[in-house]
């Protein structure tokens, strides 16, 4: 689980072991940045970029909790994930909503509630009130989302 609200897919990459930080363990961002980095499903120069301040990764999401609702995808929908200038992003571009945040958690939070809100305000409009765009976003969420599980309070 990664920032508590993203679940990325769970097969790590066959040369590098997957590390999980430990609960309540603080991390720079530098280190975070190096730890998403090292999770690459395939080799770092096909996928990742680093130039300068900016860095760049590509996870795959399989969910994402956004209060007490957890989106579960159909199949692992690509995340990239950048670091530029003190600044957090999360971008699905297949689905073409994003996050960004002064911290990991943060921007992981606003991809979240991106998602939510669009899955409410559009995936469960009717048609007819949509635009054609709107639509097309609606068709690619509901291709997206398997379930969405709402979880207890605990």
């Amino acid at each position: 689980m990664t920032a508590n609200c993203i679940q990325f897919e769970s097969s790590a990459s066959p040369r590098k072991s997957r590390r999980r930080r430990k609960q309540g363990t603080s991390a720079t961002a530098s280190q975070v940045v190096a730890h998403i980095l090292e999770r690459f499903l395939v080799p770092a120069g096909d996928f990742c970029s680093e130039s300068g301040s900016e860095k760049y990764a590509i996870d795959f999401l399989v969910e994402i909790h956004a209060g007490h609702r957890t989106f579960k995808f159909r199949s692992a929908v690509p995340c990239v994930i950048g670091f530029e200038d003190g600044i957090w992003t999360h971008d699905l571009q297949s689905l073409g909503l994003s996050g960004y945040g002064r911290s990991h958690e943060e921007s992981c939070s606003a991809l979240a509630s991106d998602i939510a809100a669009c899955w409410d305000d559009i995936a469960q409009a009717p048609d007819r009130s949509l635009t054609a765009d709107a639509q097309a976003l609606k068709q690619r969420l509901k291709l997206a989302v398997k379930e969405v599980v709402h979880r207890t309070a605990t």
